[in-house]
């Protein structure tokens, strides 16, 4: 199992921004439309996906109809995403990893919108502070 974990370490393209925030989602069914809204909390983002924590059970491979606000903004983010991790942690729920497939409903911005949210905050974060 600690290959895999490596192996995936090494896939990631992009860097994660440890965040919380609410997210509203639909696991997508095609043979029986959508599932009932469910909601999970953010652990991190990236400009590729997001990792986030639900008590709904997800599966690897699920498509999700997500719904989130950029942190200090109004701007809601609709997005489809492919789960390609998740790990039930007993009666706790499940931790789920999932890529953007499509962002934007409308706006074709969405997208460069996370991006630029997660790359600003990182700048910050690796900005030198003051003289010492």
């Amino acid at each position: 199992m600690q290959n895999t974990i490596s192996s995936a370490r090494e896939r990631r393209r992009f860097p994660r921004l440890p965040i919380e925030f609410d997210v509203r989602f639909r696991v997508v069914d095609a043979t029986t439309s959508t599932r009932e809204e469910s909601t999970g909390r953010t652990l991190d983002l990236a400009r590729g996906g997001l990792r986030f924590r639900t008590e709904t059970t997800v599966c690897e491979g699920d498509v999700l109809a997500l719904h989130m606000t950029i942190p200090g903004t109004d701007r809601v983010v609709a997005t489809l995403m492919e789960v390609v991790r998740a790990a039930r942690d007993g009666d706790d729920g499940t931790e789920v990893g999932a890529c953007f497939l499509w962002s934007g409903w409308h706006d074709g911005d969405m997208q460069r919108a996370i991006a630029d949210f997660v790359d600003g905050i990182l700048a910050d974060r690796e900005a030198p502070t003051g003289a010492e």
